[in-house]
Formats: C-alpha cells, sequence, structure tokens
C-alpha cells in the first residue's frame, strides 16, 4: 500500500512539474511577445525620429547652402565687380594707348 501511495505521489509530483513548467512557459512566452512588441515600436520611433532629424538636417542644410551662396553674390557684387571693373577700364585705357580694343562679352 506504501509503495502504491508513493507511486501516486509521484505521479501527482510529475503531474504538478509538468503543469508548473508549461504555466511558466506559456507566461515566458508572452513576455516574450510582449517585450518583441515593445522592441519593434520603439525601433518604428528610432526610425522615424531619425527621418525627422535627417529631414531638419537636409532643411538646414540647404538654408544654409541658400544664406551662402546669396552672401558670396553679395561680395561678389559689392567687393570683386568693382575690382573687375576697374581691371577693365585700366586695361582699356592702356590697351587704347597701344591702339588694341578690349570688347566684354
Amino acid at each position: 500500500a506504501q509503495e502504491l501511495q508513493a507511486a501516486h505521489l509521484e505521479e501527482l509530483r510529475k503531474d504538478l512539474r509538468m503543469r508548473v513548467e508549461d504555466e511558466v512557459r506559456q507566461e515566458l512566452d508572452q513576455e516574450r511577445v510582449q517585450l518583441h512588441a515593445e522592441v519593434e515600436c520603439q525601433r518604428r520611433n528610432l526610425q522615424e525620429q531619425e527621418e525627422d532629424m535627417r529631414h531638419r538636417f537636409e532643411e538646414q542644410w540647404l538654408k544654409m547652402r541658400a544664406e551662402f551662396e546669396e552672401s558670396a553674390r553679395a561680395v561678389a557684387r559689392d567687393q570683386i565687380e568693382p575690382m573687375a571693373k576697374d581691371i577693365v577700364e585700366t586695361t582699356e585705357k592702356k590697351a587704347g594707348a597701344r591702339g588694341w580694343r578690349c570688347e566684354l562679352m
């Protein structure tokens, strides 16, 4: 009778152990699924932030480039153009004195 009872208790222990292991596996699987979902959500958020930052960088770059180009044009207009005119006038005077003619396109 004791052996039968011991065998029955062992069977109950195995059954209990299997049920506990199954429950733990299910909980771990659920947690794994939740973690994967959270990681995927964070990955998408980071990608969106990265794309937003890239877009803002490109906008700022284009703005800075346009400002630089405008500044370069202003410098050319204000400083280089008068120098070029002086050079052309000086060259025309020298060329005129020698009988040459300087024409601008």
